[in-house]
């Protein structure tokens, strides 16, 4: 069961990043970065998450018309990939992954 769960999440993560990588303009890789980090999230719920340093859920409550979005980083500090500079601050850690 584990491994198919792994291959599945793998196969959206690996979809999502050819997505970005591919596709033109700014708000479709917006979506594909909210994908992949939605993936990754639930890839470390159901495996677990190993390194010397925490990583952070961040949530942005404004992107995609204030339903809002995740992201993982491994900076407490806030760095809206989002928004940029636009907003760079805007945001919040949700959780705390050791």
């Amino acid at each position: 069961d584990a491994h198919n769960q792994w291959m599945k999440l793998q196969n959206l993560v690996k979809d999502n990043l050819n997505g970005l990588i591919q596709i033109k303009g700014l708000e479709m890789k917006r979506s594909h970065v909210s994908n992949i980090s939605n993936d990754l999230t639930n890839a470390i719920e159901a495996f677990g998450f190993e390194s010397d340093k925490p990583a952070y859920l961040v949530f942005c409550p404004m992107e995609f018309d204030d339903k809002g979005a995740y992201w993982i980083s491994n900076e407490k500090e806030i760095r809206n990939p989002y928004f940029g500079d636009m907003m760079l601050k805007c945001g919040e850690v949700k959780k705390t992954i050791n």
